[in-house]
């Protein structure tokens, strides 16, 4: 068995919101992966701790059939409280006048704000960006980031040890929104944690590592290289297409 975990570019139930009607019943990633049975946990949303979690109460109860773990890990900066995920990497856009304008007339938020899906949670993470816009570029929010996916990666990857598991990880979508100021930070942080140290030495298949690309990492969005392979051209979510080339990358890294 081969537990598959992610966010919403592995949701098996994954429902564009830009799309509503668009029917979603074709293969995603982990449906091209050619070895073994799968179970798939993703969820549309999910931080990288969640997620993690996700794949380690899969491994609980089922520890005596599972052979390999696979996350696809999300945003960095996106943190799970008891009513949904926020995601203060939305800060930047309220930075100024300016950018909070530009964001507004995004098609994908003028599409949001329009729509049914603009629930309480997208407007908590609005309030709560516009209040706390010095997030994304505050050092101990950047440096918790990463202390907080990288240990949760060691753990799962101890828990895997001791169950025989082989454990494979990889980044799916960009780490953070690639800006200047606030990736140096990141990477800087990255580069002195111990978990990211320890993690670099550990029998784990880390693909693309160490998945910022300016330090010569890879993620899979990075794949998707045209509007052929996503839904559409404010859904940068993979389609059927998209799917299939994320997971022959996969197969080939894997070695399943």
């Amino acid at each position: 068995m081969i537990i598959v975990s992610g966010d919403s570019f592995t949701d098996p139930n994954f429902k564009s919101q830009t799309n509503p009607d668009l029917v979603m019943n074709n293969k995603k990633w982990p449906d091209y992966i050619s070895y073994g049975t799968i179970i798939n946990v993703g969820k549309s949303g999910a931080d990288n701790v969640s997620m993690i979690n996700a794949a380690i109460r899969q491994i609980n109860d089922n520890r005596k059939i599972v052979s390999n773990v696979i996350i696809g890990l999300s945003n960095w900066y996106r943190f799970a409280l008891p009513h949904g995920v926020v995601n203060p990497d939305w800060a930047y856009n309220f930075n100024t006048a300016e950018k909070e304008k530009e964001f507004n007339e995004n098609p994908y938020m003028k599409w949001l704000i329009n729509s049914d899906y603009y629930d309480d949670n997208y407007k908590f993470n609005v309030g709560y960006c516009k209040e706390y816009n010095w997030w994304v570029s505050n050092d101990d929010v950047i440096e918790y980031s990463v202390e907080q996916t990288l240990f949760a990666i060691f753990n799962l990857y101890q828990i895997c040890k001791l169950n025989n598991i082989q454990l494979h990880v990889f980044q799916m979508i960009y780490p953070i929104v690639n800006r200047e100021e606030t990736t140096h930070k990141f990477i800087s942080a990255l580069l002195k944690n111990k978990w990211f140290k320890r993690i670099s030495k550990a029998d784990i298949n880390l693909i693309g590592w160490p998945f910022f690309n300016d330090i010569g990492g890879k993620c899979a969005e990075e794949l998707l290289t045209s509007i052929d392979y996503k839904i559409s051209n404010i859904d940068s979510h993979p389609n059927e297409m998209g799917h299939e080339v994320i997971g022959k990358w996969i197969n080939e890294n894997t070695n399943l």
